[in-house]
């Protein structure tokens, strides 16, 4: 499980919060990301060279990627939403 939190806050004082789960980690045939509130926007799994592999619009707190396809190694989970975006790493064995 991969627990990601990420906060920027600019100049202008805006605030950027954008926490997710991903779970299992290593995973095998599925791939879960649960978010810590509703988001909007579009996650993407990348592999290790950036190529994006699966994109998924979001519009809720939670959703499943099927990843059995996927080659063993190592991936990302792309969160971009309006407020921005956040990466966390994963291992499909």
């Amino acid at each position: 499980m991969v627990n990601v939190r990420q906060s920027i806050s600019s100049i202008a004082s805006a605030s950027f919060d954008q926490t997710f789960t991903v779970y299992p980690n290593p995973t095998n045939n599925y791939l879960n990301i649960q978010f810590s509130q509703n988001e909007k926007g579009i996650v993407s799994i990348l592999d290790i060279t950036g190529k994006e592999m699966i994109s998924q619009n979001i519009n809720g707190n939670q959703i499943s990627f099927q990843v059995e396809n996927l080659t063993n190694g190592v991936y990302f989970v792309k969160l971009h939403t309006s407020q921005g975006t956040s990466v966390a790493k994963f291992i499909k064995n």
